[in-house]
């Protein structure tokens, strides 16, 4: 067994030890809350600092929509001042004898383009694809009876439907007599 003095000495180490531990756990103790403190302030800055950002995106915001604002108030009154303006002296109405002067536009078609239009008047119900155009002119594809297909609506003889994934061409003869005179081959 150790003698009194022995133990005397690792008491006195021991608690020696201990006010060694009770010092490091106050001076650990104010470093976690110094620690603390600092990072609660750099937090606080960066929440300062994400607020004064989302102020001026706010503001410059508020701007840019004063400028869109103005730009459509400034848009309205030139509108209205038109409006004003055709309200006290409106367009002459057209008169027949106006519209009697204005010469029909005379349109040369090629023989085939008749060829079509004339397939298009008997079809059962006044209407043709394209690919009922290939089968009658026995083209080898599609494309080249859709390329005179288009070119007569684009002339403005024929009228254009669209039919679930087909377009469908008619044929109006008195839209297309009023503004064109058709002029087809001799046959």
């Amino acid at each position: 067994m150790p003698s009194r003095r022995q133990l005397e000495k690792d008491v006195a180490s021991i608690n020696g030890i201990k006010r060694q531990v009770k010092r490091l756990k106050r001076k650990t103790t104010a470093s976690r809350s110094k620690l603390k403190a600092i990072r609660a302030e750099k937090v606080g800055s960066d929440l300062l600092t994400l607020l004064k950002y989302l102020m001026d995106e706010n503001r410059s915001t508020k701007l840019l929509l004063d400028q869109i604002s103005k730009s459509v108030n400034k848009i309205e009154q030139e509108l209205n001042e038109v409006e004003e303006v055709e309200e006290i002296n409106p367009p002459p109405a057209p008169t027949q004898e106006i519209q009697a002067e204005q010469p029909r536009r005379e349109l040369p078609i090629s023989r085939i383009d008749a060829d079509i239009i004339e397939f298009i008047q008997r079809s059962p119900n006044g209407m043709v694809c394209a690919d009922d155009v290939k089968t009658k002119l026995r083209y080898k594809g599609r494309n080249a009876a859709c390329t005179r297909l288009n070119k007569l609506y684009r002339e403005g003889l024929l009228e254009r439907h669209q039919l679930g994934h087909r377009v469908y061409y008619k044929f109006d003869a008195g839209k297309a007599t009023k503004e064109v005179l058709i002029l087809s081959p001799p046959q």
